[in-house]
């Protein structure tokens, strides 16, 4: 849907975007730090997870990003970023500034 707005001063119209900083998550990596339930599956475990955004969920009224699966992937957060680098395929240049993350 597009909303157009007419200037008082010109006869241009000009389109305005609805509302974009809606914060919409497609994946999360979290860690072992809590349960995690699936309220569609009913299945909860306590481990490693990586949520992703899905349309039954939203269906329901529950946040976007609420289903998640267990890993054992990543344990600690260097190895998260690097699944989630490799998970939704982000190139990344010859010399990559991953340096950046070792501080945090």
């Amino acid at each position: 849907m597009q909303f157009y707005e007419r200037s008082a001063r010109t006869s241009r119209t000009k389109c305005r975007p609805p509302q974009l900083n809606i914060l919409f998550r497609l994946r999360r990596y979290n860690g072992k730090s809590h349960e995690h339930t699936n309220l569609i599956e009913g299945g909860t475990f306590y481990d490693y997870h990586i949520h992703q955004a899905t349309e039954r969920y939203q269906q329901i009224g529950a946040r976007e990003d609420t289903y998640a699966e267990s890993t054992n992937r990543f344990s600690d957060f260097h190895k998260a970023i690097s699944c989630m680098i490799n998970d939704c395929a982000f190139e990344t240049p010859f010399d990559p500034q991953r340096k950046l993350f070792e501080e945090i």
